[in-house]
């Protein structure tokens, strides 16, 4: 069986897996540490910027993306598919209409020349009632034992399935502190990058267009049981060794983003950011001179960005943003 092409029509980001409970973060502001470009690509991000969404290959953390569970079964009951599918035949089965209008709705009779009329006057030949009671108590009679096989072999197809959800799907991340001392270390070269700060206001088209919405990372060593009781986890769960970076993400699917170009082996994945939806840049406590004119001088322009700076306070022992 080919659980690629079934795959293709479940819908990864999709409400009806979405068993992680929503938290809406209540800040009007957020926050991205960046480093600074080694090519100007930074020149043409402030003139029409983007979000980026990172694919799994792009995660700076080897564990991103990977098994957070103990069990992959099918991403519904046995039992609840199994009355699904035994429903489902009765009603198709309990006269000539009914199966007329299965036939018709789910394509069941193949034959590009088929209509109605012509399926009608076939079923209604002698024999026709007593072969659908044939096939209805057939089928429900095997059903059982047919799903038992199908749920196997959806099994053994896990590393194929889960690699083909990890692989279709972007992350862009966030932070709730713009003075958060180990993300400037880490994710901003020490205190040589910048931070962006959003507006939340200006970004809710973007978040509204996503499933999830803006949502929260959770930090835990734990596994879930089985992967279908929460698909989200293995995309907003991460080790508590992370738990410093209070982190936030949107996640989309890729092919509903836009490529911004193509490097040698990657894609770079990315939505157009609304007007206003960035509110300042944040410079680096240790930015160069060079890098903080080159900012400053594609800023100019922008009615919305203003531009900000972050400083160490060694008395306190803090990072402090000036207004």
């Amino acid at each position: 069986m080919d659980f690629e092409k079934i795959l293709g029509n479940i819908d990864f980001i999709d409400q009806r897996f979405n068993v992680v409970e929503p938290i809406a973060y209540t800040d009007p502001h957020i926050f991205k540490y960046l480093k600074f470009p080694t090519d100007d690509s930074l020149v043409g991000w402030l003139k029409e910027p983007t979000l980026k969404f990172s694919t799994k290959s792009q995660l700076n953390d080897p564990f991103e993306l990977s098994r957070r569970w103990h069990d992959f079964k099918v991403p519904i009951d046995q039992q609840r598919m199994s009355n699904f599918i035994k429903k489902t035949i009765t009603n198709a089965t309990e006269s000539i209409e009914n199966f007329l209008d299965f036939s018709v709705k789910t394509k069941f009779l193949k034959g590009e020349k088929l209509n109605r009329g012509m399926l009608r006057s076939m079923l209604k030949g002698p024999g026709s009632s007593e072969y659908l009671i044939f096939l209805r108590d057939y089928l429900l009679e095997n059903i059982d034992t047919n799903l038992a096989s199908i749920v196997e072999l959806f099994q053994l197809q896990e590393n194929s399935i889960f690699e083909k959800i990890s692989t279709s799907i972007g992350i862009a991340s966030f932070s709730e502190s713009p003075t958060n001392k180990a993300m400037w270390s880490l994710y901003a070269s020490n205190g040589e990058g910048f931070l962006v700060e959003y507006n939340i206001a200006q970004m809710t088209p973007i978040i509204q267009e996503t499933t999830p919405r803006l949502m929260r990372v959770t930090y835990t060593d734990d596994r879930i049981q089985n992967f279908w009781d929460n698909p989200f986890s293995v995309a907003l769960v991460k080790n508590t060794e992370f738990s410093f970076e209070r982190e936030w993400r949107i996640i989309e699917k890729l092919d509903k983003l836009d490529i911004l170009k193509t490097s040698k082996n990657s894609n770079i994945y990315v939505r157009k950011l609304p007007e206003g939806a960035i509110n300042s840049i944040i410079l680096g406590y240790n930015i160069s001179s060079k890098d903080r004119n080159i900012i400053y001088d594609m800023a100019v322009n922008s009615k919305h960005i203003r531009i900000r700076d972050a400083a160490i306070n060694l008395t306190k022992g803090t990072i402090e943003i000036s207004e």
